[in-house]
């Protein structure tokens, strides 16, 4: 059944609603607001404005095909499919493809930990081709409870494809002026349910059963009084930092560069493009008083692994995994662990991390060593499918308090525990050109870096993106290009840029990486990758324990993580923007012959393909534990104030 409209006359379409044998009629509130992006000018949603049937012919977006270009066929046929939703702040034009529904099941396994469940994802054709047809189905099969009919949307005008495929279910944000009225208005709305979003002041989320209704739902609620701005949740597809490469000849160099692949470059210079965090780790005797100083290996600094999940049980993590406090955003579950067909990219990006150092098995030392070997590692499973605002948001504030994170009932069982959070993904490469956070992960990012670690902030770490190739650039990307994130770029094993990371001033630094497939150091020499952890027998990237072949941004970023965890192991007094700095203040210059090196008006070096240069961990831990012995000198350490710009009259 179709709602009122907002517009036309109600009896000019009475005769056509009895013709049809329609049973009623749903109203609308008929006063249209200019307040909000979400609400100014919203043009009616399908449903405001009746049209005669048409005869639709077969056409590959009606039966689910995904082609290069969208056709305009079935939306002209029936123009209720034509939607024009709020995103980013601004109005964008989808379209329904009929023939397609997502489903969405999940149910409590009957095996297993007690609060595990079993999700099920699957596309299914419809074989319908209307509006009215797909609301029919809809509301058949959302009586199957466990189960969420979403609607498939795509660009108006654009490729249809599963990057540009968005899928619309159950939810719609809104915000209030006065929060007290959320359950008056939910059940006006008629939402199935409603919750509060503690790291977004006055924002909610309200559910309904399926998308169709939420359509509606939107609809209704986006006119009330007292509604600031209102929007349905899309999930989308984003892209994990990972090109996979040609095996390595030698095993992580990038933590200690001895020109271990190709010992004829050493002679050259070819020699030293790590990291330079093996002093780091070292025990030492302090020479004045003779105690015993055991070495920095992040102990006690815990990272969240934002990603596609975490094997935690494989030998070098298990030891510095925390499961108690892991968590799956995805499948809404406590148990973060890869699908059995992914290849386990957040498992080779924990290796990296923070794979655990000296450990054995029987009398023998085993496995890889990671950046910070000690810390601890928390799975925040999200990216493994489409994904919504409010599955990153609060992915992005695993376990903080007060930010609901989890669900209410298990919110009080954690403290201000994470540190560091590692991202390793980002929009797609070469096509989301200006994308950026949802404002809720955006207010999530805000309440991390407002909130998190008594008020010094999280620590973001992001990959910068691997677009390079293909003329993306770093600046392009909200996630990267936030002043809350520190924004990673890509080196590699002869000291110059790979040539899938993206340019950008606003990268923060670069680490070793990979290179691109077409990349040979002068025309022979291919580039090494970066050698990690895999997921444990026949699954994952090269089907055994470890692997040799992993690259891209995704690699580069989580050795930053990792040096910031040695960094708040040495000073936990660091605020974000210390963390920034030091990061800034002590990177080491690279590929200085390049004409992009400039000095900025501060006296930095910067370069938009290596920002301030390569990441040195010896150098920031050391300038970190400076700050910590001479606080004098440092009088806002870890006061993260904000600076107002006042406005000329």
């Amino acid at each position: 059944m179709n709602p009122r409209p907002s517009k036309p006359n109600r009896y000019q379409w009475q005769l056509p609603l009895a013709l049809c044998g329609l049973l009623g009629v749903f109203f609308l509130l008929n006063n249209p607001r200019q307040k909000d992006p979400a609400n100014a000018g919203s043009p009616p949603f399908p449903g405001d404005i009746p049209q005669p049937p048409v005869a639709v012919q077969e056409d590959p977006v009606l039966t689910g095909q995904e082609t290069g270009q969208g056709s305009a066929f079935a939306e002209a046929a029936d123009p209720q499919l034509l939607l024009d939703l709020p995103v980013q702040g601004q109005f964008r034009k989808f379209a329904i493809d009929p023939g397609k529904l997502f489903v969405r099941s999940e149910k409590e396994k009957t095996d297993g930990p007690e609060l595990d469940r079993e999700v099920s994802v699957r596309f299914e054709d419809t074989g319908v081709s209307t509006y009215q047809g797909l609301q029919d189905l809809f509301l058949a099969r959302a009586r199957a409870l466990i189960e969420v009919p979403h609607l498939v949307l795509y660009p108006e005008n654009g490729p249809r494809n599963e990057d540009t495929r968005r899928l619309l279910g159950q939810k719609v944000a809104i915000e209030l002026a006065n929060p007290s009225k959320v359950a008056e208005i939910a059940k006006a709305a008629g939402a199935k349910s409603w919750r509060k979003l503690g790291f977004a002041t006055n924002r909610f989320i309200l559910e309904t059963s399926h998308g169709i209704e939420t359509l509606q739902l939107w609809g209704k609620v986006k006119d009330m009084v007292g509604v600031v701005s209102a929007r349905p949740l899309l999930s989308r597809r984003y892209q994990l930092r990972y090109i996979p490469r040609d095996p390595l000849y030698g095993e992580q160099w990038h933590l200690e560069h001895t020109g271990q692949v190709y010992p004829d470059l050493v002679a050259s210079g070819i020699v030293g493009y790590d990291i330079n965090v093996r002093n780091v780790w070292k025990d030492r005797v302090d020479p004045i008083t003779g105690v015993f100083v055991p070495g920095n290996r992040g102990e006690g600094i815990v990272v969240s692994v934002v990603d596609d999940g975490l094997e935690s049980l494989h030998p070098d993590l298990q030891k510095n995994c925390n499961t108690a406090l892991d968590y799956d955003y995805y499948a809404n579950d406590f148990a973060p662990f890869h699908d059995p067909l992914e290849v386990g990219h957040g498992t080779a990006v924990a290796g990296i991390l923070a794979a655990r150092g000296n450990n054995r098995s029987g009398n023998m030392f085993v496995g890889a060593h990671g950046v910070a070997p000690d810390a601890t590692l928390l799975g925040a499973r999200l990216i493994s499918g489409y994904f919504d605002d409010e599955q990153s948001a609060r992915a992005l504030v695993h376990i903080l308090p007060n930010a609901n994170g989890f669900a209410d009932k298990f919110e009080d069982a954690f403290k201000d525990y994470v540190d560091v959070s590692n991202n390793s993904w980002g929009p797609i490469d070469a096509y989301e050109w200006f994308d950026q956070p949802e404002d809720l992960t955006q207010s999530a990012i805000e309440f991390g870096i407002n909130y998190g670690r008594k008020g010094r902030g999280i620590i973001y770490v992001w990959a910068g993106g691997n677009g390079g190739e293909s003329g993306d650039n770093s600046n392009y990307d909200g996630f990267a290009n936030s002043i809350y994130t520190i924004a990673v770029g890509a080196s590699t094993y002869f000291g110059d840029k790979a040539g899938f990371s993206e340019n950008g001033a606003n990268l923060n630094i670069v680490a070793p990486s990979g290179g691109s497939s077409s990349q040979l150091y002068l025309g022979a020499y291919p580039y090494p990758n970066i050698t990690t952890v895999d997921r444990l027998g026949l699954a994952g990237f090269e089907q055994s324990d470890y692997m040799k072949s992993f690259s891209g941004t995704s690699a580069s970023t989580p050795m930053v993580s990792g040096v910031v965890a040695l960094m708040l192991k040495a000073n936990s007094a660091l605020g974000w923007r210390d963390v920034q700095e030091i990061l800034i203040r002590t990177a080491t210059v690279i590929d200085s012959q390049d004409a992009g090196w400039v000095s900025n008006l501060a006296g930095f070096s910067f370069h938009h393909g290596y920002g301030p240069g390569l990441v040195n961990a010896y150098d920031a831990v050391a300038t970190a534990q400076k700050y910590a012995e001479e606080p004098d000198r440092h009088p806002l350490l870890g006061k993260q104030q904000k600076a107002t710009v006042s406005k000329s009259s």
